[in-house]
């Protein structure tokens, strides 16, 4: 039985990233859901930040991985 995070004696918050390679928009709602679901107090949502130098934008300028435009996130 899955026990929602208000029924815990801790307060539990969640933070979600936006715009990451792979996720459908379907798949960002439903895990949206699911985390509106658990009664958490908090949660917050980030956009994806690709920084120059890292593997993700060395992957992103080959072509290895797609990343959503601003207006996708």
């Amino acid at each position: 039985m899955k026990r929602l995070a208000a029924d815990t004696c801790f307060r539990l918050g969640c933070d979600l990233i936006a715009g990451l390679p792979g996720v459908s928009p379907d798949q960002w709602r439903s895990d949206v859901r699911e985390i509106c679901d658990l009664g958490l107090k908090h949660a917050s949502v980030y956009a994806l930040s690709v920084e120059d130098g890292t593997r993700l934008c060395g992957m992103a300028k080959k072509g290895k991985v797609d990343l959503p435009d601003e207006d996708e996130t």
